[in-house]
């Protein structure tokens, strides 16, 4: 669905094609952003089960979040963020659109 209810569950899936190895311990964020309102997704990548160190080029990787907006988060056309991070840190995005080292997922509904 492009669209999500606020204090439902919902699930995220997110794929990556491995382009080149990618070194050190990175974990994902999601951001669901508009209205000055943010969902902030912040997880260990993969619950942490397979590290970087092992992706290879060539590989495809699903990450699965599940999620849940406040009951009170406005409705709206947001946008879905996500990316690689480590503390302060982004991994850089090299391809795609992109924002502060942010891929953009498009857009999604909240009613």
């Amino acid at each position: 669905a492009t669209w999500v209810r606020a204090g439902k569950p919902y699930v995220f899936h997110f794929y990556y094609e491995v382009t080149r190895p990618i070194s050190g311990e990175w974990q994902t964020f999601i951001h669901v952003d508009g209205y000055q309102r943010r969902y902030n997704g912040d997880h260990d990548t993969l619950e942490g089960k397979y590290p970087f160190y092992l992706w290879h080029p060539g590989d495809f990787i699903e990450d699965i979040h599940p999620f849940e907006l406040e009951p009170n988060f406005t409705g709206g056309t947001y946008t879905v963020f996500f990316g690689l991070f480590r503390g302060e840190q982004r991994l850089e995005v090299k391809r795609g659109v992109a924002d502060d080292n942010r891929v953009n997922a498009g857009p999604l509904e909240v009613r």
